[in-house]
């Protein structure tokens, strides 16, 4: 199975949000793998929970180790 990585370092909810979801679902109805990396309070990641998507919450907004490697370690998994 093939695995797609989104992330998203906006808290709102606009456009470019939507349209993430959007091609997550249509993804995934097509046998794709969708994980979502995000800000912990952001509307996509709740938005991705709801749809029931592997997410992952990591901090953009500042420099922040722990988040590279924890995005790091999804992209080698």
């Amino acid at each position: 199975m093939k695995t797609i990585l989104h992330t998203e370092s906006s808290l709102g909810w606009g456009g470019q949000e939507i349209q993430i979801i959007q091609e997550a679902l249509g993804l995934r109805d097509r046998g794709y793998r969708i994980l979502i990396a995000a800000e912990k309070n952001s509307v996509i990641l709740k938005k991705a929970i709801q749809e029931g998507f592997k997410t992952f919450p990591v901090s953009f907004l500042k420099y922040n180790p722990s988040s590279f490697w924890k995005i790091k370690s999804l992209i080698e998994k």
